[in-house]
């Protein structure tokens, strides 16, 4: 077990019109992003039992690592598949941060309906699977 270096959260929720697209476009996505960039710690994705409605988690060393992730092209493309082929109404957002946002981070998320809270001390590790 490892501490984990945790400047950025993003508890990201919204409701599918296809889960097993979404699941699918979900696994594409985790599949560019995890070799491409390190400083992306957590990729996780639930759908909650028997609904339509999904969480995502996404957990950040550092904010230029999401800044970064966003705007590859591959990533991106997916991205717009998901949310324009398969979120049913409005993705919310839940940002949490132990470091001030720069403004390029928080117009990025703006656009995900995102509600910042400022992290404060914790513990959060990493079982290395």
């Amino acid at each position: 077990t490892t501490l984990l270096n945790m400047a950025l959260l993003l508890h990201i929720h919204f409701e599918s019109k296809d889960n097993a697209q979404t699941k699918e476009c979900l696994e594409s996505i985790a599949k560019v992003m995890r070799p491409a960039f390190p400083g992306l710690k957590t990729y996780a994705f639930h759908n909650a039992t028997g609904t339509s409605k999904w969480l995502l988690t996404e957990v950040y060393a550092d904010t230029k690592s999401f800044d970064d992730h966003v705007v590859h092209p591959e990533g991106k493309e997916l991205l717009g598949k998901l949310v324009s082929g398969f979120v049913d109404g409005t993705v919310h957002t839940d940002v949490w941060s132990d470091e001030a946002l720069p403004e390029s981070t928080k117009a990025i998320l703006a656009g995900f309906n995102s509600t910042f809270h400022e992290l404060a001390a914790g513990y959060v590790f990493n079982s290395g699977s």
